[in-house]
């Protein structure tokens, strides 16, 4: 619907090209074709920008796939579910959660997810909503140990801070 369908409660009056030589004034002639000129010229700069914003839009956007036994993070921000996360809404809390394993790919950008027992939502997934387990955190170690210039461990990091002090 249209802002103009629901402010009046019907639909706009279509806009009828101007026939050449329908009015007997000359300057109504005019100023008739002037509009439509005008006309055409909004609906191919319309036209246009549509394009750019698509163009700019599909340039960044990438639909990935999935196997069946891949592993997957689960962006999952909705306010509305606690039925993942018991810790109240903040700016730190976790956003993807898992990794869930892929189950079955269910139409083209939907997955169904095996989520653990006590969650009660739905376990079918759009494809923006997952995203790809790329290492096994097991085998990555979670701090770097911090080196000085002579390659010696620090035991107090905060030293290398002091200018001088």
């Amino acid at each position: 619907m249209t802002p103009f369908e629901a402010f009046y409660g019907r639909p706009p009056p279509g806009l009828v090209a101007y026939e050449m030589g329908s009015s007997p004034n000359d300057l109504m002639d005019t100023e008739l074709r002037e509009m439509d000129e005008v006309l055409k010229d909004l609906k191919k700069n319309l036209a246009r920008a549509q394009d750019q914003m698509k163009k700019h839009f599909d340039k960044r956007r990438t639909i990935e796939s999935f196997e069946q036994g891949e592993w997957v993070f689960l962006k999952y921000l909705s306010r509305e579910h606690k039925a993942i996360s018991k810790t109240t809404l903040s700016k730190l809390r976790t956003k993807n959660f898992g990794p869930y394993q892929v189950l079955e790919k269910c139409g083209q950008l939907a997955y169904k997810l095996d989520l653990p027992v006590g969650v009660h939502i739905h376990p079918i997934f759009h494809v923006s909503w997952l995203r790809r387990k790329v290492a096994d955190p097991t085998k990555v170690m979670s701090k770097m140990p911090l080196v000085d210039e002579e390659e010696e461990r620090q035991s107090n990091p905060r030293r290398s801070w002091s200018i001088g002090l």
